[in-house]
């Protein structure tokens, strides 16, 4: 069994960036949607607050969590590594710590 930290550090490879980077990451906007991705290939979309509460709540050890940031001139996916900052911040509907509000 792979552990998560090296899954994590595939997926890196592979491009994608950590929204932990990422100060003001809009975790509860609604243009940005969560993609959870089982081991066994099972995928759950969440786009709405309530949906992506549900998520977090289904997520397991294992589980890869995604989310896409759309920008100005393309969209940019980032694996979600610091479950109790986007569960904050979900709580706060969807502010980062900063309280930036979308």
């Amino acid at each position: 069994m792979v552990s998560s930290q090296a899954k994590l550090t595939a997926l890196q490879a592979g491009g994608f960036q950590l929204a932990s980077l990422e100060p003001e990451f809009p975790y509860g906007a609604p243009t940005t949607p969560f993609l959870l991705v089982t081991p066994g290939g099972n995928l759950y979309l969440a786009q709405t607050l309530p949906d992506k509460r549900r998520l977090l709540a289904r997520w397991r050890d294992g589980d890869v969590l995604l989310a896409v940031w759309p920008r100005q001139r393309c969209s940019n996916v980032f694996i979600i590594d610091d479950l109790p900052t986007v569960t904050l911040a979900l709580q706060q509907n969807g502010r980062p710590a900063s309280g930036l509000t979308f």
